[in-house]
């Protein structure tokens, strides 16, 4: 790209200069556009990174308050295991026990019929010697 120098150390020529003064302008203005963008472009990066430290800052919080929240579930998840192993203890418990005391009525019913027919059976005999010891005073008295 020729800019109007000559290699040949001549002085330039009022169009030359002024090309050279125009294109001089013309990089400045350039230069300044380019450095305000720059700085626009910077700033705007800035701004990014800051929303990016806060998110970044939120995320940590998030993660932090997601990792208390799993070892609280796993306590409670093991607690609800807990709790479920005693419930079916005492399921099978309560089973046993009603076993047991199903057992145990058809026990006492037996012995209460077993009483009861003793009982019948000693009034029975109670009745006839009674009856034998009336009949006999009947008797008695009827010869009398």
């Amino acid at each position: 790209m020729n800019l109007g120098i000559t290699n040949d150390n001549k002085p330039l020529s009022g169009i030359e200069s002024a090309h050279i003064s125009n294109l001089i302008t013309e990089l400045t203005e350039l230069t300044e556009k380019a450095s305000i963008r720059f700085r626009l472009l910077k700033s705007e990066l800035e701004s990014s990174n800051q929303g990016l430290e806060a998110a970044n800052e939120k995320l940590a919080s998030k993660e932090s308050g997601l990792e208390e929240l799993k070892e609280e579930n796993e306590l409670i998840l093991l607690q609800l295991h807990q709790v479920q192993e005693e419930l079916e203890m005492i399921f099978f418990d309560k089973l046993e026990s009603d076993k047991k005391a199903e057992q145990a009525i058809t026990h006492i019913g037996q012995t209460l019929a077993e009483n009861r027919k003793a009982w019948i059976q000693s009034i029975a005999k109670s009745k006839i010697k009674a009856a034998a010891f009336f009949g006999r005073k009947l008797i008695s008295l009827t010869y009398v």
